[in-house]
């Protein structure tokens, strides 16, 4: 019940009535204001978990360069990262300055190996990777020594 001031005119004065108002009315919009307030709130935080969770990452790089003996780069040398626990290789190319990179793999260990027509084998590892770090490995490949079979056929003259 609220007190309602009415001027019924007759006597110039104001009267003080009681009209019974319906609880509906009063309780129901801030009922419906509280439910949005708290609806908008859930809303928010698991906005804000759910978009916290891809900040996150569970991986690094790793980067360097190819080169000769004498320093010079090796272009489009095979590069291989392989992870030491799971076995899994990745592979990528040196490009013509020798550059090569590996993004976003999972953390662990690593041997990186260089191979090249040509050139021996290089291999540098195991490399430990962990969580957002960016690991520079340079890789000096030598001169292989040049393997080749001679194959010799013929008849003997009479």
């Amino acid at each position: 019940m609220h007190d309602v001031s009415r001027d019924h005119g007759r006597n110039g004065r104001l009267r003080r009535e009681k009209h019974a108002v319906s609880p509906r009315h009063t309780i129901a919009p801030l009922s419906k204001l509280r439910m949005n307030v708290l609806e908008l709130s859930v809303a928010m935080v698991l906005t804000f978990a759910y978009c916290s969770g891809f900040g996150q990452t569970v991986t690094g790089a790793i980067r360097g360069e190819v080169e000769d003996p004498s320093a010079a780069a090796i272009a489009n040398s095979v590069v291989t990262a392989t992870n030491v626990a799971t076995g899994v290789r990745t592979r990528t190319e040196s490009d013509s300055s020798g550059a090569y990179s590996f993004q976003f793999l999972p953390i662990g260990y690593y041997i990186i190996t260089a191979a090249e027509p040509g050139f021996e084998e290089e291999s540098v590892g195991p490399i430990h990777l962990e969580i957002d770090e960016i690991v520079h490995i340079n890789l000096k490949v030598r001169l292989g020594s040049v393997v080749g079979t001679v194959k010799v056929s013929g008849e003997a003259v009479a």
